[in-house]
């Protein structure tokens, strides 16, 4: 070769028996300089062991694009060993959680993000299904460092080498916050709209509960001593069912965030038939079937109760759509919980379910049914069949939301003209759901010590003093939370418990409590309510009361209740 001064490798110096041949890439230079054949014999050897060295230069140069790529997304992502320990985060999970690399490196992120601490299930973690080999998506709460709570979208896939060998988890979570604010708010304008189509059938429901209450109670008045106990016992079982339908209402109309308990489905079916009494018009047969049933699943009561509320009165509207000259009065509605298996073939058919155990809820009617056109856009919000002013079009969007945010999925089936059914799946769980009440009474647990009871109305603390008197205990009354804290501030040695209602003129129940127990930090004290949905462990004010006592009294919880908590050790 005449004329070629300097020959490059990709940019490798290539050494012969004459110096240095090339600097650039494909760079000559003009010169008379003639190379011998042992020069290129050598420069063949050479490239022998330049090749690894330049695909090892490729693969560092495409390493460091990716690694640019992954630090500026904006979804965090995190690397995790085969231990689900963190190896790396990038700089997205930095600001969105608070926690620096050096802070997160070789953390489990269950520990560092407190994952869903909030869930009974929380012992449950996804890398079990990724360790498989399996892809997994879902929803989770994850907190950041000051203690903000965050809704994540989060994706998890395995990692190989190049030998097909797992070697690491990639997790990728998108922050849905926002997104998960919006459905909160969508979920509660439906849950209330559903409200309002129920407030006429609770109407004539209480109506019927309170002649039956002061029916009897009248009776009692003018019986003879050996029916007296039965007209009271009757207006007993009235007063109790309408607290029930009290309580059903105030679970499904509260607005809180997503609590997933284990719950029997049999008992959703029970509480909605409570709800739902005398709103589905009594001309429309409504049934209820739990054949096959044996599981429970992981659920909201309030959100489930919402899904079937909202398919329930659209069952309804479907049967009073049906044009005159179609109808036939076969009105029914069946509501129905049983068990699914989800195999392998249903989830070639469904490529959103995943193989499991699942419980299958189901409503049905013999409305007017759905045209092919409607039903592809059945679930799309705003999107309604109803006259101007009869919907919003919200209601099935909502119940989309619902179900797939317990992890579950819908399917609709619908012919023009012969009906319609409703059908949503939610995982099973192997969690126990709490045992219904059995509705037999024990006998009332008694004491002598002296109780406190506060309440702004008079007749509940007149009903409250002689109740706990008839179990033995000395009572103080207070009619306001100032009151109270006087009360308690001058006889707190003799005072062993005390009952705080929760909403009081002057001082709430709450800013009661927190100055008792500035004075007394072991302090026994029950908090009580009309919202019978409240829970102390669920509400900020209730920190450091011992128990809650919901009203209106039942004599023998609140009898347990109290016994429970004075019989507690104080350390």
């Amino acid at each position: 070769l005449v004329g070629v001064q300097s020959v490059c490798w990709l940019g490798v110096p290539l050494i012969t028996q004459r110096g240095v041949i090339g600097v650039t890439v494909a760079q000559t230079y003009a010169t008379d300089q003639i190379y011998t054949k042992s020069d290129f014999e050598l420069l063949s050897l050479v490239g022998g062991y330049i090749a690894p060295a330049i695909e090892r230069k490729l693969i560092d140069e495409e390493r460091s694009r990716m690694v640019k790529v992954i630090e500026s997304v904006n979804e965090s992502i995190l690397l995790l060993n085969m231990d689900g320990v963190i190896e790396y985060v990038n700089p997205a999970f930095e600001k969105l959680t608070g926690f620096s690399f050096g802070e997160a490196y070789r953390q489990l992120p269950i520990t560092l993000l407190r994952i869903n601490e909030d869930s009974p299930d929380s012992n449950f973690t996804p890398m079990q299904h990724v360790l498989l080999g399996k892809e997994w998506r879902g929803a989770q709460t994850h907190r950041t460092k000051n203690g903000e709570v965050l809704f994540l979208d989060v994706s998890l896939a395995p990692l190989y080498d190049n030998s097909g060998k797992q070697v690491n988890v990639i997790a990728v979570c998108r922050n849905v916050t926002h997104e998960h604010a919006l459905e909160d708010q969508l979920r509660q304008s439906q849950k209330m709209e559903a409200v309002g189509l129920l407030a006429g059938g609770i109407a004539h429901d209480f109506n019927n509960l309170l002649t039956a209450i002061m029916g009897n109670i009248s009776l009692a008045m003018i019986s003879p001593p050996d029916r007296l106990q039965s007209c009271l016992l009757d207006a007993e079982k009235a007063a109790i069912r309408a607290s029930e339908v009290v309580k059903q209402i105030l679970l499904f109309s509260r607005r809180s965030g997503v609590q997933l308990k284990p719950v029997h489905p049999a008992v959703l079916l029970d509480e909605n038939e409570t709800i739902l009494k005398n709103t589905i018009d009594r001309r429309i047969d409504v049934s209820y079937s739990t054949t096959g049933l044996n599981r429970a699943v992981f659920a909201d009561a309030s959100q489930i109760h919402q899904v079937l509320v909202n398919l329930c009165v659209n069952a309804r509207d479907a049967i009073f759509a049906i044009p005159p000259d179609m109808q036939k009065r076969n009105w029914r509605i069946k509501i129905a919980a049983s068990d699914f298996d989800a195999d392998e073939e249903y989830c070639l058919l469904h490529p959103d379910v995943k193989p499991g155990e699942y419980v299958r809820f189901s409503v049905s009617d013999t409305g007017i049914g759905m045209t092919p056109d409607t039903l592809q856009r059945v679930f799309e919000p705003f999107f309604t069949t109803k006259a101007a002013g009869s919907g919003t079009g919200l209601g099935l969007a909502s119940v989309y939301g619902i179900v797939k945010q317990h992890n579950g999925w819908l399917d609709v089936e619908s012919e023009f003209g012969k009906g319609t059914v409703f059908s949503f799946y939610l995982p099973s769980t192997k969690l126990e759901a709490p045992q219904t009440e059995t509705g037999i009474d024990e006998e009332l647990a008694t004491g002598t010590e002296t109780i406190l009871l506060v309440d702004d109305e008079e007749m509940i603390r007149t009903l409250g003093k002689t109740l706990l008197e008839q179990l033995g205990y000395q009572v103080l009354l207070a009619e306001d939370g100032a009151t109270a804290l006087e009360v308690y501030f001058s006889q707190r040695e003799f005072i062993d418990l005390t009952i705080l209602d929760y909403s009081m003129p002057n001082l709430s129940g709450g800013e009661v409590l927190q100055q008792i127990l500035v004075l007394n930090p072991k302090a026994k004290v029950i908090m009580s309510s009309g919202y019978t949905a409240m829970d102390t462990k669920d509400t900020p004010d209730f920190s450091g009361a011992k128990g809650f006592v919901g009203k209106p009294y039942h004599l023998s919880e609140m009898a347990t209740t109290i016994r429970t908590i004075l019989d507690e050790k104080t350390e």
